[in-house]
């Protein structure tokens, strides 16, 4: 009998452990310290902390002795949920609430090594992914007010936080367009009995970049006479998404038409 490259493919569902962790990427931080207005307030936040279900499709191509098989899959689940409220400390405007939500698609493709240990096959395999962002939304509103002013200057009371997001280096200084991908490695492990399959992975994006300009930073100045300026209302951060994730996948079909996989 003729031994070839075989097909599979099937659904898959399971649990991700998500994080993006926001972290210092300030364009203003040589400023002189004593100038800061607002609170850096997302800084230290982690945007999309949740456990959460996911679910998609997998497709592969396994050689003729079973040992190696080129693997991709295709996953989506909820990104962020995250809502957070904070004190201004000022009177006028004394909370201020950020919200943002979105879906995640993400895509593997890359490699697994498998070996047969009694009735199952065990496996490492890494490879590259993309993820991509939809329906991203974020909030941004000092609450209970339709303006506000600090010092006889006019700030923003709404806005939205990631609509700089960009895949970047984090010493980026300048924002950019909405750029909802990114891509990075990821790594497993697992095994297969009969048509079931089991994978612990994990998956690291590229770091992004975006602004908050709703906040007031850092104040501006007159060198000459000290007069007030304005403020500037942007603070950069920057973000590296991480996932954990265990899935469950069914070969809903094998080319090999063999009932014990």
């Amino acid at each position: 009998m003729l031994r070839r490259w075989t097909w599979y493919g099937g659904p898959l569902v399971g649990l991700a452990r998500p994080s993006m962790k926001i972290e210092n990427n300030f364009p203003y931080a040589s400023y002189a310290g004593g100038q800061l207005v607002e609170p850096a307030y997302l800084l230290g936040q982690n945007v999309d902390a949740r456990l959460r279900p996911l679910g998609g499709l997998q497709l592969g191509l396994e050689s003729p002795e079973r040992r190696w098989a080129l693997h991709t899959e295709g996953t989506v689940r909820q990104f962020g949920g995250y809502r957070q409220q904070f004190a201004t400390g000022y009177a006028a405007f004394p909370t201020k609430t950020y919200s943002m939500n979105a879906a995640a698609v993400a895509f593997t493709l890359g490699g697994r090594y498998q070996l047969p240990l009694r009735q199952v096959r065990v496996f490492v395999g890494a490879g590259w992914s993309i993820t991509r962002w939809y329906g991203v939304r974020s909030g941004v509103q000092y609450d209970g007010v339709m303006s506000r002013e600090l010092e006889g200057i006019v700030l923003p009371a709404s806005g939205s936080f990631m609509q700089g997001l960009a895949p970047g280096s984090v010493d980026q200084r300048v924002a950019q367009p909405y750029f909802p991908h990114a891509g990075g490695p990821y790594a497993e492990a697992g095994a297969h009995y009969r048509r079931w399959t089991l994978a612990l992975g994990y998956r690291r994006t590229r770091a992004h970049t975006f602004d908050d300009p709703s906040s007031a930073a850092f104040r501006q100045q007159s060198r000459q006479t000290g007069e007030l300026m304005g403020f500037k209302t942007a603070f950069g951060y920057y973000a590296t998404p991480r996932t954990s994730y265990l899935t469950v996948g069914w070969r809903l079909f094998d080319s090999r038409h063999v009932p014990e996989l």
